[in-house]
C-alpha cells in the first residue's frame, strides 16, 4: 500500500484533528469534574447535584462516574485519564 505525501498529511491531520477534540471534550469534562467534587465532598447526591447544575443525565452521569472510580482521592489526573480512557466527552 503506497500513500502519496499529501495523502499521508491529510490522514495525520486527521488524526490530529480528532485527538484535539478528544482532549477538548476531556478538558470541559474536567472542568465540570471540579464542581462533582466539590459537591460530592460537601455530601450531596447525584441527584442532588444533577439538578443543582441544570444537566441532563446523559451529559453529567459520564463525568459524575469518572469522579466516583476516582475517589476518594480525586486526583485531577486520574479524572483526566478516566475521562480520555472512556472516550465520553
Amino acid at each position: 500500500f503506497y500513500m502519496t505525501w499529501e495523502m499521508e498529511l491529510l490522514a495525520e491531520r486527521k488524526i490530529s484533528e480528532e485527538r484535539g477534540r478528544r482532549e477538548g471534550k476531556a478538558e470541559g469534562g474536567l472542568q465540570l469534574a471540579g464542581i462533582i467534587t466539590r459537591k460530592l465532598t460537601k455530601g450531596k447526591s447525584y441527584e442532588m447535584i444533577l439538578d443543582e447544575l441544570d444537566e441532563t443525565d446523559e451529559n453529567l452521569r459520564p463525568v459524575y462516574d469518572a469522579v466516583v472510580r476516582c475517589a476518594p482521592n480525586y486526583n485531577e489526573e486520574d479524572i483526566y485519564r478516566e475521562l480520555l480512557k472512556n472516550n465520553m466527552m
